[in-house]
């Protein structure tokens, strides 16, 4: 299960606050469902000021072609470990 990604733009917006908030909780709501795994990824779309450029999320909701191959850079060592 992957975190919920950041939203909008700056690092002090409420919404953004709301998905940390969130994604603090959720590895111990998953840890006892057998061969669930909790990872966030949502830092690297950041920048190093925790700002959400438009390059990663043009509408600060849905990821680019940028955005989703640091996705996929993300997972892709995961998926390559559950499929063995």
């Amino acid at each position: 299960v992957l975190g919920v990604f950041p939203r909008r733009r700056k690092a002090d917006h409420p919404h953004r606050q709301q998905i940390v908030e969130l994604n603090g909780y959720l590895p111990e709501l998953l840890e006892e469902i057998p061969n669930v795994t909790f990872k966030d990824i949502g830092e690297q779309f950041l920048d190093e000021n925790g700002f959400l450029s438009e390059k990663m999320m043009p509408d600060t909701t849905h990821p680019s072609a940028q955005g989703h191959q640091v996705w996929a850079d993300a997972i892709k060592a995961d998926l390559e470990q559950m499929l063995k």
